[in-house]
């Protein structure tokens, strides 16, 4: 393993009053106190590791601006944790890790060590996830229509393909004598809650794709499908169409082994509620409006979430009745949610510049690409860390907004206005928790030719802190040296 040692971690000073690690971030005056509900919560580990200024600088200027920072042992407890969670709702859950949250091989090593599958959307998460000794079986191949090579490899290798449309079952039937091996097949549904959809199939069309396959003499694996948001009501409603065709198909002879329920289970960013009403309140750059449209904090997120889904799904008779009766196996597909605390993103300060309004723009190395909220015309919410590398004397609160280096007006990574202890300065770093579900790479972009942001894998043990590149993580770097 290629390693680089931590020296003693520098010294920041810590907020007693609040318990968290003040960064230069967050001003005491009262006046800005209430930005002070929107701080992330941070493991300990990470906390610590973020105290060492010097050896974070010195990693940015190794790998570049913006980097990627990867934390592959929570990734490992969060599998297991969900895991546990599940298995004691309902004994034969499969939980199978949404690929596309994030693409970092590290994470994937870590949730199959963790004994979880995978939920891929193309050939190359496909590769990365067989790659990463995911059992076949154990892989969900989601997705719109897909291209006859993506389908060929499926049922090659016996992986279950989430069949979306008419077109498609037709081409995985006309594939059947071609590839030599039997297909298997879970049809999509287009759940009646959710009419508007452009995914899956409406009742009546699965039922008679059903009719289709046992026609064609391939059996059926199972159905599937997949809401937008985090109504959990929803989900429920979803469920109970889905195992209620699963009778229909049943009274015609026709067997199901599987039942997916997708992802959309909430994350937690913030350590307590904040109001989100409030939130859209802060001042923007420009007046732009960024509504907060994630739930940035709920009571019940994660494993707790989605065990909390499973058990209303069975509290209904009707629904444990035909779960008991076919045996089925219960599929989740969670992404963003596995991804709590497992990545952050650092940015390198180039410079500031005040603008006529007297806000501070603090010109970051980086796009705002690396950020993803901004696809879906909002602000990600957690209050940013500033990581200054000098010990110089507060300046007084200071406005400020962060923006990226290119020659695009709209390129601001952070629209609303945030209050630093000081302006940040040139070589200074921004940090941002909790970007590994989506944020850190989903938009990421080479706009301007600039190179990718590169991903680094940080593995805590004891006495030293091992970085690696996330590319070169394989099962060996859990084992401590």
């Amino acid at each position: 393993m290629t390693e680089l040692m931590l020296s003693t971690p520098d010294s920041l000073p810590a907020d007693e009053s609040t318990g968290h690690t003040n960064f230069g971030c967050f001003p005491e005056s009262e006046q800005f106190s209430s930005q002070l509900a929107y701080q992330p919560a941070i493991d300990s580990r990470i906390k610590a590791l973020l105290k060492q200024r010097q050896k974070l600088a010195e990693w940015v200027h190794c790998f570049g601006s913006p980097l990627n920072l990867l934390f592959p042992q929570i990734a490992l407890e969060n599998g297991k944790r969900w895991r546990g969670a599940l298995s004691s709702t309902y004994p034969d859950t499969d939980i199978r890790f949404g690929m596309k949250a994030c693409k970092s091989d590290a994470l994937t090593t870590a949730y199959a060590i963790a004994g979880l599958g995978m939920d891929v959307s193309s050939w190359q998460e496909l590769m990365s996830a067989m790659q990463s000794l995911v059992p076949c079986k154990r892989i969900s191949f989601t997705g719109p229509d897909k291209p006859i090579r993506d389908l060929t490899t499926c049922i090659a290798h016996e992986i279950p393909i989430n069949i979306d449309s008419e077109c498609e079952l037709n081409r995985v039937v006309s594939l059947k004598a071609t590839v030599g091996t039997q297909a298997r097949v879970v049809l999509r549904l287009l759940p009646a809650n959710q009419p508007d959809s452009r995914f899956g199939l409406k009742a009546q069309d699965l039922l008679a794709a059903a009719n289709q396959l046992a026609v064609s003499g391939i059996p059926l694996e199972g159905l599937s499908f997949h809401l937008s948001g985090y109504d959990s009501h929803e989900r429920v409603e979803a469920a109970t169409e889905a195992l209620s065709l699963m009778r229909k198909l049943l009274s015609r002879g026709i067997i199901s082994n599987s039942l997916s329920i997708g992802g959309g289970f909430s994350l937690s960013y913030l350590p307590k509620a904040a109001s989100v009403g409030d939130a859209d309140e802060i001042p923007t750059w420009q007046g732009r409006s960024r509504p907060s449209n994630y739930p940035y904090h709920t009571k019940v997120s994660g494993e707790r979430h989605a065990a909390h889904i499973v058990k209303e799904i069975l509290s209904r008779d009707s629904n444990q009745n035909i779960v008991d009766e076919l045996k089925l196996k219960l599929i989740l597909e969670p992404g963003r949610a596995l991804t709590d605390q497992c990545g952050g993103t650092l940015f390198r300060v180039i410079g500031t510049k005040q603008a006529q309004n007297g806000v501070n723009l603090v010109v970051l190395d980086g796009m705002s690409f690396s950020l993803a909220e901004n696809w879906f015309g909002s602000d990600f919410l957690p209050l940013p860390l500033h990581i200054p590398q000098t010990a110089e004397p507060e300046q007084g609160p200071a406005a400020c907004v962060l923006v990226g280096r290119s020659c695009l007006e709209c390129d601001v990574v952070r629209w609303r206005v945030v209050h630093f202890k000081s302006v940040p300065q040139p070589g200074d770093l921004i940090y941002l928790h909790n970007t590994a579900g989506y944020q850190m790479d989903m938009n990421e972009s080479s706009f301007h030719r600039i190179e990718l942001p590169q991903k680094l894998a940080v593995f805590f043990y004891d006495t030293q802190t091992i970085c690696q590149l996330d590319t070169a993580v394989n099962a060996e770097s859990f084992i401590a040296s």
